[in-house]
């Protein structure tokens, strides 16, 4: 047999080494050089953390500009609380002027659409311009377009409408014993009650009968959600709500939907180009009670008298899924994961500084009543002509509050 010469035993050898090590150096530059088995067995957190030496996700991360400018429609009783508490976090680590709301805690004369002749900046500077707006607001985005900067981002929630009506039905009913309560919360149930005890249900069928224009606060009990965006709670016309609903399509950047809220604020985190430390939320829970399943009679009764935020709540039901396939499926459930995972870490960090405060809180608010409104003005900085203005353009649009024993 020819022995192989010993030059090219040596020639192959190098050949050899220079292919191991050029693996080897383009591995753990991507940082992939790791134990599989060993990665099975890693957190979702630190699977992530493995790849940020990617060049990409390094970019994704960090490349693009936190948005400053933002308008956060904040609807009522579809867990809105917990997004304005996560944002308010971020405007505060970064001095971004906001409108202040007055009375608390609305903003602009809701529920009126939003007038900025009765906005109020949130610092002591004049000069400076609101860039975003963090409270409950009725939409209008011709105004809005005309006073907010050009980037200005909107973006609001949706939930389910029949669990939506609920929640907002046990909430308002726990003040409906009052004469007044802050921002009228005793209307429009103890009008619509009229001293009975009801279920939902019941209550249901009562706004059916009852409920009209002239009930100060009607919308709380009919397609709530449309009208905090601006649609008339009474359209009826199919085509004109087909019209408004692609309106606000075009009007709104995101449309995030309560029962899909990690997906939603992944998609939040995205559009504002937030970090994880901005996104990672604290539940606002306030009061439990118990729900209540609708047979096919009574759905289609309700679908009927919320007609509106049905159809609101079914179409950007798609439009939210349609963002997710653009963002990509396979990064959102790795998003997730990673928003989980903080999302556990921050509850057991926190159950352990903290371990009293797993409480329901009610958040103070203002009594919105021009009397009301006289007696705080000064506390709040704003002339008696001013307050005078905002109680009327409440009461102008079913806002007003009235004795009701």
């Amino acid at each position: 047999m020819n022995e192989i010469p010993h030059t090219r035993v040596i020639l192959v050898s190098v050949v050899c080494l220079l292919v191991i090590a050029t693996l080897i150096y383009d591995n753990t530059s991507n940082g992939k050089l790791v134990n599989i088995q060993k990665m099975s067995k890693l957190s979702p957190l630190y699977q992530t953390d493995v790849n940020k030496s990617d060049k990409k996700r390094k970019c994704e991360d960090r490349c693009c500009n936190a948005k400053r400018h933002f308008v956060f429609i904040k609807t009522h009783k579809t867990a809105s609380s917990t997004i304005k508490h996560m944002l308010d976090r971020y405007i505060a680590r970064n001095n971004i002027t906001t409108a202040k709301p007055w009375p608390e805690p609305f903003v602009g004369g809701y529920p009126g659409h939003i007038n900025f002749k009765l906005v109020k900046k949130s610092d002591n500077e004049p000069h400076k311009h609101i860039e975003a707006i963090n409270d409950h607001l009725r939409f209008d985005a011709q105004v809005l377009r005309q006073n907010m900067p050009s980037d200005t981002v909107y973006f609001t929630i949706l939930r389910e409408p029949w669990a939506q009506f609920q929640s907002s039905f046990h909430y308002y009913n726990k003040w409906a014993g009052e004469r007044l309560k802050p921002n009228c919360l005793n209307l429009p149930n103890t009008l619509v009650k009229n001293g009975s005890v009801m279920t939902s249900t019941q209550f249901l069928h009562r706004c059916v009968k009852v409920l009209d224009r002239r009930v100060p606060w009607y919308f709380r009990a009919k397609n709530y959600q449309a009208h905090d965006l601006g649609v008339d709670p009474w359209l009826t016309d199919q085509q004109l709500i087909k019209e408004r609903i692609q309106q606000l399509e075009s009007s709104l950047d995101l449309v995030m939907i309560t029962e899909y809220f990690d997906v939603s604020v992944i998609l939040l985190k995205d559009l504002l180009c937030l970090s994880w430390n901005n996104v990672v939320y604290k539940i606002k829970k306030h009061f439990t009670y118990k729900t209540e399943e609708l047979s096919n009679k009574n759905r289609n009764i309700f679908e009927q008298w919320n007609a509106l935020d049905h159809a609101l709540y079914q179409h950007f039901n798609k439009t939210l899924w349609r963002k997710v396939r653009e963002y990509g499926e396979e990064r959102m459930e790795k998003d997730r994961q990673k928003l989980n995972y903080l999302l556990n870490k921050t509850v057991q960090k926190t159950a352990k500084q903290h371990p009293k405060q797993h409480q329901h809180i009610i958040s103070n608010t203002s009594i919105i009543n021009i009397k009301e409104i006289a007696k705080t003005m000064f506390r709040y900085s704003i002339p008696e002509t001013t307050a005078v203005k905002i109680a009327s353009y409440m009461g102008a649009n079913s806002g007003g509050c009235m004795s009701t024993t």
